[in-house]
């Protein structure tokens, strides 16, 4: 016989709608409670939903029950069959029966969020953006991850027992086994458990087929039909069709195999059943037995499947807000909503996708200690499953993938874009950090330090958007703490604990620099930069605590900068201690709210031989536009075998007409050096210069102690309580106050 019922997909949503999902959100809605629930031997209740779902809540002492579905195909009129085994793998949490939704359009409201993948990434560049805000770092303070990152003897969370006391129901829904979408007009006629049955009170009483109880069974009218194979369950369904007016009861075995069973079915009507297969990708060979003779025999259809295929996997970590997120494939043309349950939790919720090409929906759900199994159902089938248990012992944590290395490099090595990297435990290099991973996070779980162990810089970058914080770097007697590479842009760092770089005898030792090239988008902020030192080998011994440096023939463009909120102190150099250093052309450059103290520069601290200068803030930029310094307070500044410590020095040739310089305090000899009043006027309004009164007016930084006053005279700046300026700054109104 052929099949002439044919199992197709339908993308129509129009019975849903209509209809609902399998059982409402109460359990039971106002036209199934009464009328449709029924005691019988092996379950303790029967619900009915509309005439499209059926739920069975089983006695505890009944393990496996047959059960026997009854549907009437309108379209062609006939009666059919469905002989299921319910087990413990198709019962359904009980919450998951409950919470179903009655409209299968209904928004999900669980969880974090409900996106296909695009929704998801655009979500995430929306966080990276608000991330890079410039003009407010309070979500720094905010992101504290959990005091249980990183420990060794953290307990996972114990298996969760569903609510109702472990009440679980097995649940049927008719769209989901034909697999043809939601606006069939099949119906569940009555439910056979044991030797009752239970009539669904919900749907009409259909024509039924001619009946003729003492005609005779002609085999040929009898015939067995492969449908699909179960990859999930390892099964295999198939069904008996009878066009005799008279019902039959046939028998079957599976060959090779000790299954085997009988099978009614009516006149003019089909029988659906499954068989254990007996290979790995659904095969099974059935055959049908009428009065003991063989009548037919069939190999499953291993060709179809019988339910599209659907995949869970966990796709995302959130260890700050204990969250995992999860994807669902599928293959259907048609939205399908889906309903899962987190064993650890209990949490219960609803994700549809979308029947278009890429197929994919996530939700995100609450992940104590990381940890979370989900488990997928489509209409009380298991679909699939999936886990998230990640290793958080460390010493280095990936928080996105919930795996740890031995070292920080062993991490960056195995990082995807846009993950974070934790470090747990102190760690000394074996070599530089090369940190190559776009959009890459490393921070520091309650600070710990990073030893560069003789190797320079610490930590590398040399790709873009990669963020550094809340870490401590040092590297005693080496000459960089982190580099930003030539032309990397999108580089934050922040929050970090700079300290013990140098002496190398010769060169720049750097806290931080930004190399060569252009740079567009850098944020250094929150960080304290503090004990370095250089001493002169006979070399020009500088020391620079932030340092953007420029090439001189090409000095490259850095744009929308912001180094702000940064402690620099404590810096020491023979030659030239310099706080923060800027070479580059310069637009929409911001310097705020930065502590810069104590740099010292004195030959007594080894052999020096140089004459001496110390700057907080020095600016070489042959172009400037929108360069705001404001807002800093610098002290303490001081030069000894040579020049004036001076707190800003813009130096000969720099352009001073994008640059902007208020709200200052400016507290040592020297508060503003404008290339000893050579270059064109700066503005510098609105400055505290440790007197009410302004600053001391002054020629030039003079390295003999003597300072040239305009209209005549020298003055000793050691015997001045104002800061002085030279020449060409444009500093009224000055500020009667430290700000």
């Amino acid at each position: 016989m052929s099949d002439e019922t044919q199992i197709t997909r339908r993308a129509s949503l129009r019975g849903i709608a209509a209809t609902g999902a399998i059982i409402g959100s109460t359990g039971l809605t106002a036209s199934t409670v009464s009328a449709s629930e029924k005691k019988v031997d092996a379950a303790k209740d029967v619900y009915f939903k509309g005439c499209h779902a059926v739920a069975v809540h089983l006695e505890d002492d009944h393990d496996e029950v047959p059960i026997r579905i009854r549907v009437y195909d309108d379209e062609t009129d006939r009666f059919e069959n469905i002989e299921r085994t319910i087990t413990d793998e198709h019962l359904l949490p009980y919450p998951i029966w409950e919470q179903l939704p009655d409209d299968y359009d209904e928004k999900d409201d669980h969880g974090k969020k409900n996106d296909d993948e695009d929704g998801y990434e655009d979500d995430e560049a929306d966080k990276k953006k608000d991330r890079k805000k410039k003009d407010d770092h309070e979500d720094d303070k905010k992101d504290e991850l959990p005091e249980w990152i990183c420990e060794d003897d953290v307990e996972p969370p114990k298996g969760h027992k569903p609510d109702g006391d472990g009440k679980r129901v097995w649940v049927f829904n008719i769209h989901q086994f034909y697999d043809h979408g939601i606006d069939t007009d099949n119906e569940i006629i009555s439910v056979e458990i044991g030797d009752k049955r239970i009539e669904n009170p919900n749907c009409e009483e259909k024509h039924r087929p001619e009946y003729d109880k003492k005609g005779d069974v002609d085999v040929d009218e009898i015939g067995l039909v492969a449908i699909c194979f179960d990859s999930k369950r390892n099964t295999a369904r198939f069904r008996v069709d009878n066009d005799n007016k008279k019902s039959v009861t046939v028998e079957y075995d599976v060959y090779n195999t000790d299954q085997d069973g009988e099978v009614t079915v009516e006149p003019q009507s089909t029988t659906y059943f499954d068989v254990e297969a007996t290979g790995s990708e659904g095969q099974a060979t059935v055959r049908l037995f009428y009065d003991d003779d063989q009548i037919d025999v069939k190999a499953s259809n291993t060709q179809r499947e019988c339910a599209d295929d659907v995949t869970v996997y966990s796709s995302a970590l959130d260890l700050a807000d204990e969250q995992v997120q999860f994807t669902v494939s599928d293959n259907a043309d048609y939205d399908r909503m889906f309903s899962y349950y987190v064993a650890e939790t209990g949490e219960t919720g609803t994700i549809t996708v979308p029947g278009d090409d890429v197929s994919l929906a996530s939700f995100w759900v609450h992940a104590p200690y990381g940890h979370a199994s989900v488990t997928l159902y489509h209409h009380g089938i298991v679909v699939g499953k999936a886990e998230r248990k990640p290793d958080l012992s460390g010493p280095v944590v990936n928080v996105d993938q919930g795996e740890s290395y031995e070292t920080i490099q062993a991490a960056v090595d195995d990082a995807n874009e846009g993950e974070t990297i934790v470090v747990c435990e102190d760690e000394e290099l074996d070599d530089t950090v090369n940190v190559d991973v776009a959009d890459l996070t490393i921070r520091g779980f309650h600070k710990p330090t990073v030893d560069g162990n003789g190797n320079s810089p610490v930590f590398n970058i040399v790709a873009d958007g990669v963020t550094i914080g809340d870490l401590g770097v040092t590297n005693p007697d080496e000459l960089l703490g982190i580099r930003v590479g030539v032309g990397v842009d999108g580089a934050t760092i922040k929050n970090n604990h700079i300290f013990e770089i140098g002496p190398t005898g010769n060169l720049g030792v750097t806290g931080i620099i930004v190399g060569q090239g252009n740079h567009d988008d850098i944020e250094i902020y929150g960080n304290t930069i503090e004990d370095l030192e250089q001493t002169d080998d006979g070399s020009f011994a500088t020391l620079n605590g932030i340092l953007f440096d420029a090439d001189n023939e090409d000095p490259g463009t850095i744009t929308n900068v912001e180094v702000s909120d940064n402690d620099i102190r404590d810096l020491e150099s023979t030659t030239a201690p310099l706080g923060i250093v800027v070479q580059h052309n310069a637009e929409s450059v911001t310097i705020e709210e930065n502590h810069v103290e104590e740099l010292t520069a004195d030959n007594d601290f080894g052999p020096g031989s140089f004459t001496t200068f110390a700057q907080g803030i020095s600016i070489d930029s042959p172009s400037t536009d929108d360069f705001d310094i404001e807002d800093n307070t610098i002290e303490e500044v001081v030069s000894n075998d040579g020049f004036f410590g001076e707190d800003i020095k813009i130096e000969p040739g720099a352009d001073v007409s994008g640059i902007e310089i208020h709200e200052n305090n400016l507290l040592s000899a020297i508060g503003l050096n404008n290339a000893n009043g050579n270059n064109p006027e700066v503005e510098a309004e609105d400055n505290f210069w440790n007197d009410d009164d302004g600053p001391f007016v002054i020629e030039n930084n003079a390295d003999d102690g003597d300072v040239p006053v305009p209209g005549g005279g020298e003055v000793d700046l050691d015997t001045v309580d104002a800061s002085a300026v030279t020449e060409n700054v444009d500093f009224n109104p000055a500020a009667s106050s430290s700000q």
